[in-house]
């Protein structure tokens, strides 16, 4: 027999969903288009010079990805500048995202799956002794 969730969890899933659909990482994609519009305006008139292609943020000895952070670095009349894309952020979303579906007072898990009820409960008691710090 399946248990259908009420609308509650539906709506605070719906909620959840939204903001987590905003944690994708666009950092790479504006850095590209930062980087594609200096280089057009120093074709026009040369304020902006020696535009660098769109820069990682990697550990330095081991290569690997540390954030998502892109850099591109350029001169404008002869100084020489560093422009940052960074997501802002990050992680204060997800957990609201998370906090929004768990702390739903009108969330009733009474039909949901034991190990469900069980998996929710931990996360509320988690947030609640965090809240109690």
């Amino acid at each position: 027999m399946t248990v259908m969730a009420p609308q509650s969890v539906f709506d605070a899933f719906s909620k959840a969903s939204d903001r987590i659909a905003r944690l994708t990482d666009y950092s790479g994609e504006i850095a590209l288009r930062i980087a594609a519009g200096l280089r057009e305006d120093s074709a026009k008139d040369g304020f902006v010079r020696d535009v660098s292609r769109v820069k990682s943020d990697l550990h330095p000895t081991g290569g690997y990805l540390i954030s998502s952070t892109k850099a591109i670095r350029c001169e404008v009349l002869g100084a020489p500048y560093r422009v940052t894309i960074e997501r802002a952020d990050y992680p204060s979303d997800l957990t609201r995202a998370i906090e929004d579906l768990l702390a739903a007072p009108d969330l009733n898990t009474d039909n949901l799956e034991p190990e469900t009820r069980k998996a929710i409960k931990a996360v509320r008691d988690v947030l609640a002794r965090r809240e109690a710090m």
